[in-house]
């Protein structure tokens, strides 16, 4: 309405059936009264517009704080019901992959057909020979799909699924873990072998191979002393025609006290 009503700068009039159908909260309020539109509430037999007196908007402002009122008195009791319904041991949301919500008892039972194969994937994973990525094709392999348009499950699912305590009766709520009236789908102690793998370090793709640096050694002449005697052993760091470069620890080729020279076959080792 807001996008139509921009769109069209000739449409300024709004019909409505009262306020708590237009707006519930102070925002929309401000939004719509920006438009400078002439709003009619038909219940109410009211019309609010940019020439309305003042004693009539304080009355649509105090028509607006009550259906805030009425909103936010909704929303606690809802969340109470819901706090009740969890602290009796009966999930209050949509049921899982797994479990199917009773319309008639307003409970979770189990899903006759995925529940099964629910057991079957956590009974699997728990092994420690699926990775993830397998055991998603696993799972849609042996017939496991998703309760939300029957499609397959995906790894980021699988693995929400796999972390889920209501598959042993338990279930989070609120921050807190409560006893489930639902039956468990798999034992405590699947449970537990299952996180025991989910928290294992995944194995390298690539094994790591120790890499061992050549050093060679360059005898460094000091250009103040013009004297022999320092070796030092510097890793190859890259090839120059036939000339072989040697990058100084500092970043300059040769040290910062003198020049560089390539040491003599005597010297030369690699580690």
């Amino acid at each position: 309405m807001l996008a139509f009503l921009k769109a069209n700068p000739s449409c300024r009039t709004i019909l409505v059936e009262k306020t708590d159908r237009l707006y519930r909260n102070f925002k929309d309020y401000v939004t719509v009264e920006d438009l400078n539109v002439a709003i009619h509430f038909v219940k109410e037999n009211t019309v609010l517009s940019p020439d309305t007196r003042s004693a009539e908007k304080l009355m649509h402002n105090i028509r607006v704080a009550m259906a805030k009122n009425y909103t936010d008195n909704l929303s606690e009791e809802v969340k109470k019901g819901l706090r009740e319904k969890a602290e009796q041991g009966h999930w209050p949301g949509v049921a899982h992959v797994g479990y199917v919500n009773n319309r008639t008892t307003r409970r979770i039972d189990v899903d006759p057909i995925r529940g099964p194969l629910v057991a079957r994937v956590f009974t699997l994973y728990a092994t420690g020979e699926y990775s993830l990525l397998a055991l998603t094709r696993t799972a849609y392999t042996i017939g496991l799909r998703h309760w939300r348009g029957d499609r397959r499950m995906t790894k980021s699912e699988i693995h929400r699924m796999l972390q889920n305590p209501i598959y042993t009766g338990d279930f989070l709520w609120m921050g807190q873990r409560r006893r489930g009236s639902h039956e468990p789908l798999i034992t405590h102690e699947t449970f537990d072998a299952v996180q025991t793998v989910l928290r294992r370090k995944p194995r390298a793709r690539y094994p790591k191979q120790r890499r061992v640096a050549r050093l060679r050694a360059v005898r460094v002449l000091d250009d103040r002393r013009e004297e022999e005697g320092q070796v030092r052993l510097l890793p190859l760091h890259r090839v120059q025609g036939r000339v072989r470069q040697h990058v100084h620890p500092r970043g300059a080729i040769g040290g910062p006290a003198g020049r560089r020279r390539e040491a003599d076959p005597d010297h030369v080792r690699d580690r």
